[in-house]
């Protein structure tokens, strides 16, 4: 049993703790929260972690719901572009027999704004829900001649320039990028 802060009682683990931490978790609870709510301390709520696998499961599978669910709307929404109103204020007072009584802000203009779609998102969002239509190509593969093999190497490149410069290299075209050296002799 675990004593409650402040309370003087003590609070034994129950398994129905495990859906009120997996609902909590979903809504975007810390751990803070979760001992909070649960009345009891940090070191108790770790311990559980520890002593109760399903415990730490449920933890875990609400903050994961909640996170995967916040970054998939967030990257949509990117892929897809979307509006906002942004207002300006100003600081405005509020008179009352020729005295300053009130200061508060007012909004002066709304305007509406568009973020356009990012191709990045979409990308994104394409290799990892369609896999079979929109695969990841960010392998390179090099290997050599029949005349003059080198062992096959596979590089993930992380970015689609760097690919073709890697390429470029693999096939013999000079890296344009990078100014030749030139070499001045002393007579």
């Amino acid at each position: 049993m675990e004593q409650n802060p402040g309370s003087g009682r003590r609070t034994s683990y129950d398994a129905k703790y495990n859906k009120i931490v997996e609902n909590l978790g979903a809504e975007g609870a810390t751990d803070k929260i979760l001992y909070t709510i649960l009345g009891i301390s940090k070191a108790t709520l770790h311990r559980w972690k520890h002593q109760y696998p399903d415990f730490a499961e449920a933890i875990w599978r609400g903050k994961d719901s909640y996170d995967g669910d916040q970054i998939e709307s967030a990257v949509v929404k990117k892929a897809k572009g979307y509006q906002f109103d942004e207002v300006t204020q100003e600081v405005t007072s509020v008179y009352k027999d020729g005295r300053v009584v009130e200061t508060r802000m007012m909004p002066t203009k709304i305007v509406t704004k568009e973020v356009p779609p990012d191709p990045a998102a979409q990308k994104l969002w394409l290799t990892n829900r369609r896999q079979g239509r929109f695969p990841n190509d960010n392998k390179l593969q090099i290997s050599g001649s029949k005349t003059d093999p080198l062992p096959k190497v596979e590089i993930e490149v992380t970015h689609v320039e760097t690919k073709s410069k890697m390429e470029g290299i693999v096939h013999g075209e000079k890296n344009k990028d990078k100014p030749e050296r030139h070499t001045r002799s002393r007579l």
